[in-house]
Formats: C-alpha cells, structure tokens, sequence
C-alpha cells in the first residue's frame, strides 16, 4: 500500500505561508456572519484575522489545545 499525501495551500514553509493573505481575502468576503471558525490545526491566519474583524475568531488547532489542557468550562 502506497503513502497517503495531503496537500493544503498551507504550510510551515515560508513559500505556503502565501496561503495566509489568501484566507483573510476570503474571511472578509463573508457577510452577516456570527463568527469564523478556520478548520486547520495550524490556525493560518487566525491572529491576523481577530485583530481585523469584529467577530470571535475561532482556529481549530487552538481550540482542540483548550479543550485538551482543560480549560473548557463544559
């Protein structure tokens, strides 16, 4: 059986941190939104995007780590 890859516009690189401009480009497409929440455990853009939008600004690599430290209050 072969090696699974998983490609993402995201990365640790320096070149795949391109992506990160690109994801705030799109956050601020959305209108009428409660909230956003980015769905990659390395939460590109995550710091950029709360200090610009008016919204919580949830990444999930983050909120599994609060969860798993203990600091969820459920």
């Amino acid at each position: 059986m072969g090696r699974i890859k998983i490609r993402s516009i995201y990365g640790k690189t320096l070149e795949s941190r391109a992506a990160i401009p690109k994801i705030i480009e799109l956050a601020k497409t959305f209108k009428d939104i409660d909230a956003l929440i980015l769905s990659c455990a390395d939460d590109p853009a995550v710091p950029e995007l709360k200090e610009q939008l008016d919204i919580p600004v949830i990444g999930a690599g983050s909120s599994v780590a609060i969860k798993k430290n203990g600091a969820a209050s459920h």
